[in-house]
């Protein structure tokens, strides 16, 4: 994203006469302003801290950007035209915040090779228009954002979500420490293989600080489909397949 919108964004400024090294200046701004930064300068004093602290506001820098943005642009309107002057700003920046969240839970739809069969047209229709804002708007409130979308997906019938994703590091120390267990468990016939080769590219990548764990997804999926476990339904089925690691929810 951080590429599409500085292209667009020098673009536009090319074609609005600026010269380059203004269109560059303006296309910087724009990823700042809509995309977020690690600099120093960019982010809010909740994000500074040690390296260990930083670990767990990884996520949290778009999510802070985005109300930030949004938060500013709304007060700024208000403050300048009333609440009823600022109706057709204030509508603009909705959209802005509803697209965004819907076009994130229709690539997580995609990812996961389309709609669960357990589920009907309606509650696809619910997660996609509604639970999609909702979670994006609770991810924007910092320390407990995380924890009370955890509470929501408890709600509902999916384990794959029912856990608190508030650091990467921390599902890849998970990963590596069940290494041993893992190898053990499908050794002696009682285990997976995909489960196994994941934790073994966790725990690699853990101690030679090589990004190993990147190749647990198709590795993964390919021992999911030799324990024969996954069955793409196709080329399209198994590239996606080896690109987000996950079986196919058709």
């Amino acid at each position: 994203m951080n590429v599409i919108t500085w292209a667009g964004a020098y673009d536009q400024a090319i074609a609005e006469g600026a010269n380059e090294k203004d269109a560059v200046r303006r296309a910087d701004s724009a990823v700042r302003m809509t995309q977020g930064t690690f600099n120093a300068e960019d982010i809010s004093r909740f994000e500074t801290g040690s390296p260990f602290i930083r670990a767990f506001t990884q996520f949290y820098t778009y999510f802070n950007m985005q109300a930030n943005l949004l938060g500013s642009q709304a007060v700024g309107a208000i403050r300048e035209n009333g609440v009823k002057g600022a109706a057709p700003t204030m509508l603009k920046l909705y959209a802005a915040f509803a697209v965004a969240a819907i076009l994130s839970e229709l690539i997580t739809f995609a990812a996961k090779g389309g709609k669960d069969p357990d589920d009907d047209y309606l509650d696809v229709a619910l997660q996609l228009l509604v639970m999609s804002q909702v979670r994006t708007a609770t991810a924007m409130i910092p320390i407990v954002g995380g924890s009370a979308n955890y509470v929501m997906n408890l709600l509902n019938d999916k384990k794959y979500d029912d856990r608190i994703s508030t650091a990467p590091f921390l599902s890849q120390m998970e990963s590596a420490l069940r290494s041993p267990v893992s190898i053990y468990k499908y050794a002696a016939g009682d285990g997976s293989m995909k489960m196994a080769v994941k934790d073994t590219l966790a725990a690699i990548g853990m101690i030679t600080s090589l990004p190993a764990g990147a190749l647990g997804r198709p590795l993964g999926y390919l021992a999911g489909m030799a324990d024969g476990k996954y069955e793409p339904s196709g080329p399209l089925d198994l590239t996606r397949g080896l690109i987000t690691g996950m079986r196919s929810q058709n």
